[in-house]
C-alpha cells in the first residue's frame, strides 16, 4: 500500500479526513459495526465541496457544533484521493443519530481500523500543526537551523563554516522577511525546516516572491517540504502574489523532484552560476504561476 501527499490542485477527490482535536485531545470514532477506533471522515457526497464534506462529516461523526476547519493536504492510497483536514473543537453535542456509536479521546494503545493509513495522515496533520510564521525570538534557533543546513548539506549558497552571522544579524534578517514577505518555520523551541518567501515594495515586481527552503536530514520523507509549500501557497494567494520563483542547482535532483510536484516549471538554465568543489555548476531558474 502506497500513500502519496500531493499539492491541493487538480485532484480528483473521494474523500475526507478530519485529524480533529478538542479539549487539545485528539477525537477518535468507533463505527457501530467495529470494535476499532478512526479518525473521522467519510465520502464526499454528490454536488459537495470537499470543504462542506467535511463538515457534515464531522457533525456527523463526533457531534462537534462549532470548529474550526482547514484543509492541509489532498492525499491518495493506491490512486483513490482524498483531502485531508485538521480541525479545533470548540463544543460537542450529543452525537447525532448516524453509523458511529462511540466518540472518545486518543488513548495509547487503541486499535487503529485503518492502522496502515490513519497513523501516517496524523503524523502528516501534527506536522502541519508544528509549522507557523517566524517571530523575531526565533533567532537563536534560525541561526542554529541555518548553521546545521550548511553543515549538512552542499546546495544551500553558504559553504560548511562559512557564514559568519551573529543572532544579532538573524533578528534583523527575520524582522526583514516579516515586513517583506513571510517565513514559516516547522518546530517550536528547535527548528526543523523553513520556507520564506521574499517579495519587493516596487509596484512592477511585487506580485513576484522568491523562495527559499530548507529542511533538516533527521526530518526528511515526513512531506513537510510539502507541507510548507502549501502553507507558502495559501499565503502568496491571500497576498496577491501570482508569480513564484526560485534557483536550483542542477544536481540537487530531490529538490528539483520536489518542486516540480509543487508545479514549478524549468524556465531556464543559469550557466555556471555556482563555483563549487572545484568546479563550476548551473542552476535551474524555476517558477510558478498562481
Amino acid at each position: 500500500m502506497k500513500i502519496n501527499i500531493h499539492k491541493m490542485e487538480g485532484n480528483e477527490l473521494i474523500f475526507v479526513v478530519i485529524v480533529a482535536k478538542y479539549n487539545g485531545e485528539l477525537v477518535m470514532v468507533r463505527h457501530k459495526d467495529r470494535h476499532t477506533y478512526e479518525i473521522p471522515g467519510g465520502h464526499i457526497e454528490a454536488g459537495e465541496s470537499p470543504d462542506e464534506a467535511a463538515k457534515r462529516e464531522l457533525f456527523e461523526e463526533t457531534g462537534a457544533l462549532d470548529f474550526n476547519l482547514e484543509a492541509i493536504g489532498d492525499y491518495s492510497v493506491n490512486g483513490r484521493c482524498g483531502r485531508l483536514y485538521i480541525a479545533d473543537i470548540h463544543k460537542l453535542g450529543p452525537l447525532p443519530d448516524s453509523e458511529m456509536a462511540e466518540v472518545m479521546m486518543y488513548k495509547e494503545g487503541i486499535e487503529w481500523t485503518y492502522e496502515k493509513i490513519q497513523p501516517f495522515l496524523l503524523q502528516f496533520a501534527e506536522d502541519y500543526r508544528a509549522i507557523r510564521p517566524i517571530q523575531v525570538n526565533d533567532a537563536k534557533a534560525y541561526h542554529d537551523l541555518m548553521y546545521q543546513l550548511d553543515d549538512e548539506t552542499s546546495f544551500m549558497l553558504y559553504e560548511k563554516g562559512e557564514r559568519k552571522s551573529s543572532i544579532e544579524d538573524f533578528e534583523k534578517r527575520i524582522q526583514g522577511m516579516i515586513e517583506g514577505g513571510i517565513c514559516y518555520v516547522h518546530g517550536d523551541k528547535n527548528l526543523n525546516g523553513f520556507i520564506a518567501v521574499n517579495r519587493s515594495h516596487i509596484n512592477k515586481i511585487k506580485h513576484i516572491g522568491y523562495i527559499v527552503i530548507g529542511i533538516l536530514e533527521s526530518h526528511g520523507g515526513r512531506k513537510i517540504g510539502t507541507m510548507l509549500f502549501n502553507k507558502a501557497f495559501t499565503w502568496a494567494k491571500a497576498n496577491d502574489i501570482h508569480r513564484l520563483e526560485l534557483t536550483v542547482m542542477v544536481p540537487n535532483k530531490a529538490g528539483v523532484n520536489l518542486y516540480e510536484k509543487m508545479g514549478f516549471d524549468i524556465e531556464g538554465v543559469k550557466r555556471k552560476a555556482i563555483y563549487m568543489d572545484g568546479d563550476y555548476l548551473d542552476e535551474y531558474y524555476m517558477s510558478k504561476l498562481l
